[in-house]
């Protein structure tokens, strides 16, 4: 045998000590993974409550963000509906109100435009609080490759 043979047989040899201790630590992960999740089975984490926290969530006037803030409401937050259509987020608002919750706002805000996000939030610490939950929905749907978008589609 040469040096070549020598070689290539230490490189297979040091290739498959490396895949068996991918392996093997794929195995421990495994183990590990269902090991935590038969502890969460029996010790369930504790879920925090929401009660009293001031919760703001933009687009909610309709969607999934009308959905947030029925549900933080119902659980016992202070909700700040956002969004840029005052209609649809009035409406949230008085729905969460018939529901028996006042602790409600709504106001117009166009997420788009960084100006009124300061101005509106600073009313809002002033009317309400400082906000404690910020829950992010708002957006806008284009439907196009993102290549294809033009530089203000992509600020916006």
């Amino acid at each position: 045998m040469n040096s070549n043979d020598d070689q290539t047989i230490m490189r297979k040899t040091y290739n498959m000590l490396l895949l068996l201790a991918e392996i093997l630590l794929l195995i421990l992960k495994i183990v590990y993974d269902i090991c935590e999740d038969v502890y969460r089975l029996i010790i369930p984490t504790k879920k925090k409550s929401v009660a009293g926290e001031i919760v703001l969530i933009t687009g909610a006037g309709h969607g999934i963000g009308k959905e947030l803030a029925i549900g933080y409401a119902s659980l016992g937050a202070t909700v700040i509906c956002w969004d840029i259509n005052e209609e649809s987020n009035n409406e949230t608002m008085n729905e969460i109100k018939r529901m028996g919750r006042d602790a409600v706002y709504a106001y117009r805000c166009n997420v788009a435009d960084k100006e009124e996000v300061f101005r509106v939030a600073e009313k809002v610490k002033k009317e309400v609080g400082d906000v404690t939950i910020l829950v992010n929905n708002a957006g806008i749907g284009i439907i196009k490759s993102f290549l294809n978008h033009s530089l203000d589609e992509i600020e916006r």
